[in-house]
C-alpha cells in the first residue's frame, strides 16, 4: 500500500493516468487532510469549477478557502495535502485499520488518535463504512459522534474526524478530477 502522499506528488499521476489506471494503481477511496502548518498560501489553480463532480470541500479548495473543516487555515495551500490511501496493507484483507501505530493501514500521527482507532470496510453495495473502534477521543462524521462499534456509510465530501483531526473522504472520481485541474507551483528557473 502506498505511503500517503501530497496532492503535489499526486498531480503528475492523474495527469497520465486515466480515471481507471488511476484507481487501479491507488484504489478508489480516500481522505484529504490539510496542510497543516506547511504553508499558507493561496491554491494554485485553474479557475474554472466542475459541475457536479467534486465535494464542497473540493470546490472551496480551487477558490482559496480550505476545505471544511480547516476554514480556521484559510488560504491553505492545497498542495501540500495530504492523502490518504484506504487500502489494506493485507491485499486479501477486507478492511483498513486506522490509528497512531504503524501496525494500522492508515497512520495518522496525531496524539488524539488512538493506537487502533477505527475500521473501514465495505458494505455489500460496496460503500465505504466507517466504525470507531471504542476510541479515547471519537470519531465523528460531519461534526456528528458515531457510538462505538456501530457502521456508518460514509458519501463524497463528508468530513470525517478521528480524535482532533478532521479530513473529507473522497472517491476516486472526485480526487482525480481534481488533481488534474489543480496547477503545480512553477519550477523554480535554474541559472
Amino acid at each position: 500500500m502506498p505511503e500517503p502522499m501530497t496532492v503535489a506528488a499526486l498531480h503528475a499521476h492523474a495527469k497520465a493516468l486515466s480515471e481507471d489506471e488511476f484507481r487501479e494503481r491507488f484504489g478508489d477511496a480516500f481522505f484529504m487532510r490539510g496542510g497543516g502548518s506547511a504553508s499558507l498560501r493561496k491554491p494554485r489553480v485553474f479557475q474554472e469549477t466542475s459541475k457536479g463532480d467534486a465535494s464542497p470541500a473540493l470546490r472551496a479548495a480551487e477558490h482559496g478557502a480550505s476545505p471544511n473543516p480547516l476554514k480556521r487555515r484559510a488560504g491553505a495551500d492545497v498542495m501540500e495535502f495530504t492523502i490518504y490511501f484506504l487500502r489494506p496493507n493485507d491485499p486479501k484483507g477486507r478492511r483498513v485499520t486506522v490509528g497512531r501505530t504503524g501496525n494500522n493501514d492508515v497512520v495518522i500521527a496525531d496524539s488524539s488518535v488512538s493506537k487502533f482507532h477505527a475500521v473501514i470496510t465495505r458494505d455489500a453495495a460496496g460503500g465505504v463504512q466507517v466504525k470507531d473502534a471504542s476510541s479515547t477521543t471519537g470519531t465523528r462524521i460531519n461534526d456528528e459522534l458515531i457510538p462505538a462499534d456501530e457502521y456508518r456509510t460514509l458519501k463524497g465530501g463528508e468530513e470525517v474526524a478521528f480524535g482532533e483531526v478532521h479530513l473529507t473522504f473522497l472517491g476516486v472520481t472526485s480526487l482525480h478530477n481534481f488533481l488534474k485541474r489543480v496547477i503545480p507551483p512553477p519550477n523554480p528557473v535554474s541559472q
